[in-house]
């Protein structure tokens, strides 16, 4: 899954952003999140995460 759209900090900056959700073969889920810088012309990476299951008690 990609979500794609803007965010705007405090001072009204506006920066191009991505998600993607990414299912693993493991059953984990990788979150990973871009900015676009404008000055270099390339995402750039933002957060990375994952997302495992919980072992139930």
């Amino acid at each position: 899954m990609v979500l794609e759209g803007s965010i705007y900090n405090f001072a009204g900056a506006v920066w191009d952003f991505r998600g993607t959700w990414t299912p693993l073969d493991n059953g984990d889920v990788r979150q990973f999140f871009e900015q676009y810088n404008h000055d270099s012309e390339v995402w750039e990476p933002w957060f990375d995460g994952r997302y495992v299951r919980k072992v139930a008690d």
